[in-house]
């Protein structure tokens, strides 16, 4: 097994570090491929968050993935098949050399497509399951933002309780000494109206 190397990849402008035995090409055609795919959901729902938008793109590799699965399977179908097919042709004396030459070129070429097609499977489960990890710590970090900012309304909304207590207090005293100055004017212009 090929040892692993670190790369960096930039997902919707974000930089990402991973370790992977693939080679930097492979990497940066993931890369563009992801990149692709959001730009393409950007562009026909501008309006969607980035976790939506990745929601979608999961969404849209999980059933490239599946349609992959299922070429795949189908191929190693095919492919045990024409093993099969190929070890009757070698074994029968009957067989004809040209029709012999045919089923190896073809078996060739499905064991070819096959690879590619398991690599290409292997590469997207890889990158699915980075942004399902990456989505999920997005909405973990939203969640706890969300019950501190709840934290801090609720504090916000108690210190307003109490600052209009205070108001409703100081209201009234401020009649009541508006009171008590126009009581003293009142019986300041009596004494001198007596004098």
């Amino acid at each position: 097994m090929a040892e692993k190397e670190k790369y960096s990849v930039t997902i919707m402008g974000r930089s990402y570090n991973l370790l992977s035995d693939k080679s930097p090409e492979d990497i940066k055609a993931l890369e563009d491929i992801i990149n692709e795919q959001i730009k393409n959901i950007r562009k026909d729902h501008s309006s969607l968050s980035n976790d939506m938008v990745y929601t979608l793109a999961l969404l849209y590799f999980a059933e490239a993935v599946n349609k992959n699965k299922n070429l795949v399977e189908k191929q190693e179908s095919d492919l045990i098949s024409l093993k099969f097919e190929n070890e009757n042709y070698k074994s029968s004396a009957k067989a004809d050399n040209e029709k012999f030459i045919e089923m190896n070129e073809k078996y060739d070429e499905v064991l070819k497509l096959y690879n590619e097609e398991k690599k290409l499977k292997n590469d997207l489960e890889f990158k699915i399951k980075d942004m399902k990890l990456d989505f999920e710590t997005k909405s973990e970090n939203l969640r706890r933002d969300l019950e501190v900012l709840k934290r801090e309304k609720q504090g916000l909304e108690s210190q307003n309780d109490k600052l209009n207590k205070e108001n409703i207090s100081l209201n009234r005293a401020y009649m009541q000494i508006n009171s008590k100055i126009d009581n003293i004017i009142s019986e300041l212009e009596d004494i001198k109206d007596g004098n």
